[in-house]
């Protein structure tokens, strides 16, 4: 139940059983509050970097399921998808940042969608290149379906090139290769991406490009829709209309890779953007 009707000892409690932090945190805490505010609690815990703005807007409004998910803590939004929205997390007991991409409550139920999902965790943790973020671990909790990866500081390819503009060419072939080297390797493993482009190209503090989200690598055609699925990318069901190019075919990666280098290059995308 929300916030409004807990005393702040009972916070405190819940905040402890629901593993957002440890007992002997929590009891320091409270000893320098010198009131029963129950915000002045919350402010305290942000200033200290105890609690983050996502985890006490959930605490206030008692939608804490799902914060926990694994033994890792949801700590801040990082990006949100038709399909799925993405968390930096905290492992529990070793503090390593992780990421955490959890499928929307509205496909929960969808087992099409949900086998889809887990089968980009099965993908992933196949995948174990330099150049391609692994994921970790592929978990469900009640109506939560998650999969645990790396953590790319850098953002991605997209949100990159907001601040850069365009980059010389001696970068954008670096990044380039970058790019090639993962698909290469995922094409050694009988894979084809399927949706390549800027925001599924993340960026390491390093200056490392590694591609994610090959979610719809080898997905067989559904029928619905006259034949296009909602789950494939618009770009690529585009192409392989237009032209003939059989699904999975890996000149098609290697077209929206040159449609990215373009961008690197020019600051300017080649094709129209979609949703």
């Amino acid at each position: 139940f929300p916030m409004a009707f807990l005393s702040v000892d009972q916070l405190c409690d819940r905040i402890v059983r629901l593993r957002l932090a440890e007992p002997e945190v929590i009891h320091g805490i409270r000893a320098q509050l010198t009131t029963h505010s129950t915000d002045v609690l919350f402010d305290l815990m942000l200033k200290q970097q105890v609690l983050t703005d996502l985890q006490i807007e959930r605490l206030k409004s008692g939608d804490t399921d799902g914060l926990v998910l694994g033994n890792c803590k949801l700590m801040y939004r990082v990006a949100s998808g038709s399909f799925a929205r993405f968390y930096r997390c905290e492992e529990i007991g070793s503090r390593r940042q992780l990421g955490i991409k959890v499928l929307r409550d509205r496909w929960s139920n969808d087992k099409d969608f949900v086998n889809l999902f887990r089968r980009e965790g099965e993908l992933g943790r196949r995948l174990q290149h330099p150049n391609i973020v692994p994921i970790y671990e592929i978990g469900n909790e009640g109506k939560f379906h998650y999969l645990i990866m790396e953590f790319v500081e850098g953002g991605n390819l997209r949100d990159f090139m907001k601040i850069r503009k365009k980059l010389v060419p001696l970068e954008t072939v670096r990044f380039g290769l970058d790019i090639v080297r993962g698909l290469e390797y995922a094409l050694r493993q009988g894979i084809t991406h399927r949706d390549l482009k800027m925001t599924n190209v993340l960026m390491s503090s390093q200056g490392v490009a590694k591609l994610v989200d090959f979610g719809l690598a080898g997905v067989a055609e559904d029928q619905r829709d006259d034949g296009e699925s909602a789950q494939r990318a618009l770009e690529y069901a585009t192409l392989e209309k237009n032209t003939g190019a059989p699904r999975n075919d890996p000149r098609s990666d290697m077209y929206f890779l040159g449609a990215i280098y373009y961008e690197l290059l020019t600051g300017v995308p080649p094709l129209p953007r979609t949703n």
